[in-house]
């Protein structure tokens, strides 16, 4: 009798742990995805608006060499003003965290954007900041 209290504790124990690992991953699973989304946004962002700005400008290259090292911060709130479209607008409005229900914060989940010589439209990195209750 003992032995099948036991062993029906162990395994109850183990659905336990593996229901926390599940609902831990599932919740990660979700940061990349939304880490993956605001990349995106940041890419569009600055092939199709930022760069499309500045090639107005003379010294391109010299402005964009400004940026190098602290680079090009937009928050959500901003790229939601400049990427209307309906594809881009999917993507900002699905910004939250599917575990707590919590929306990204618009003001303070932003991309950076780090241009590199030579200043073509590929030719930078990105880096992403969720502020979305993780």
């Amino acid at each position: 009798m003992k032995k099948k209290v036991i062993l029906l504790v162990i395994c109850l124990i183990l659905i336990a742990i593996n229901i926390i690992l599940i609902n831990n991953k599932s919740n990660k699973g979700n940061e990349k995805e939304l880490n993956n989304n605001l990349e995106i946004l940041g890419k569009e962002f600055y092939k199709s608006y930022y760069k499309t700005q500045c090639e107005t400008q003379e010294n391109l290259e010299e402005f964009l060499k400004e940026f190098e090292e602290t680079g090009i911060t937009i928050n959500l709130s901003n790229l939601s003003n400049v990427l209307k479209d309906t594809e881009h607008k999917k993507l900002i409005d699905s910004m939250y965290n599917s575990k707590t229900k919590a929306y990204c914060d618009y003001k303070k989940t932003n991309v950076t954007i780090y241009p590199k010589s030579p200043y073509g439209v590929e030719d930078y990195t990105i880096k992403t900041y969720l502020e979305c209750g993780f």
